[in-house]
């Protein structure tokens, strides 16, 4: 458990940027997230997740 705690503000991170980023995404009037950008958002997500798990 004492892993989690030193991971806690990674995983707070992670939680605000992907509802940011859902939030930016559903309410933009011209398309200024493209796949590239989503693409590598999701894994450097995917990759920090998998660290804190």
């Amino acid at each position: 458990m004492e892993t989690f705690e030193l991971l806690r503000p990674l995983f707070l991170l992670l939680v605000t940027a992907s509802v940011l980023l859902t939030l930016f995404i559903m309410f933009q009037k011209e398309e200024k997230v493209n796949g590239w950008t989503l693409f590598f958002i999701t894994s450097m997500s995917l990759i920090m997740g998998s660290v804190c798990l």
